[in-house]
């Protein structure tokens, strides 16, 4: 199993200086994947291990840091999100911020921000809370339906991929700004087919397409 184990050395290294024991030792050494390991300590010379090794030792992640956190993989890109400011509405996404090894973060405390590249900046409204638990859940909303370019950073840095591509699309309808048109609302034939036209859109005025289980239906009076 590759752990990323990396030994720095011994402070100062030897049992006597200046004629004098020395007692006290810094060890210096870096374990690059998280879990918990035995750390064997001993004298090279004797190739005998002191009292008490091997001692128990638990390796947690680091801070998150930008360039080692992405969006997951299975994330389809670009990412989709609807039409508006309602706690439901935008485009929710959940984070999990990685440390410089690539460790998952297992704590929050990280300042994870999201935003808009571009012109379309002024018009979307973007946020992030952090769960605690290493994850960040990030929210971009926008009365304006269409394609964005969005960003993630972590202390100011942006994470690795980004910006992204965001479509807000509209998928509730207005009626009252639903057009119609066509010839078949003035005149048609007997016996033959007809077409009419129908342009949907939001409270916003973006096109909008039907909701899901929207009818239409056509009757003569």
């Amino acid at each position: 199993m590759e752990i990323g184990f990396a030994y720095g050395g011994v402070e100062p290294g030897r049992l006597h200086a200046h004629g004098k024991v020395v007692e006290l030792h810094k060890v210096y050494y870096s374990i690059c994947l998280v879990g918990t390991y035995y750390l064997h300590v001993g004298l090279r010379a004797q190739a005998t291990p002191i009292p008490g090794s091997p001692f128990k030792l638990r390796v947690e992640p680091g801070p998150a840091h930008a360039a080692a956190t992405t969006l997951p993989r299975e994330l389809p890109l670009p990412l989709r999100g609807t039409v508006g400011l309602a706690e439901a509405q935008g485009c929710h996404l959940v984070l999990r911020a990685s440390d410089k090894m690539g460790n998952p973060c297992a704590i929050g405390g990280a300042k994870v921000g999201g935003g808009c590249v571009g012109d379309a900046k002024e018009h979307v409204r973007s946020q992030a809370h952090d769960r605690g638990d290493g994850t960040y859940e990030l929210v971009w909303r926008s009365r304006r339906a269409g394609p964005l370019d969005v960003s993630v950073t972590i202390d100011g840095e942006p994470i690795l991929g980004s910006p992204f591509a965001l479509w807000l699309l509209s998928d509730q309808p207005e009626l009252s700004k639903t057009s119609v048109s066509g010839e078949g609302l003035a005149r048609t034939t007997a016996g033959r087919p007809t077409t009419l036209h129908l342009a949907l859109f939001d409270v916003y005025g973006n096109v909008a397409a039907a909701a899901p289980g929207m009818r239409f239906g056509m009757m003569l009076v």
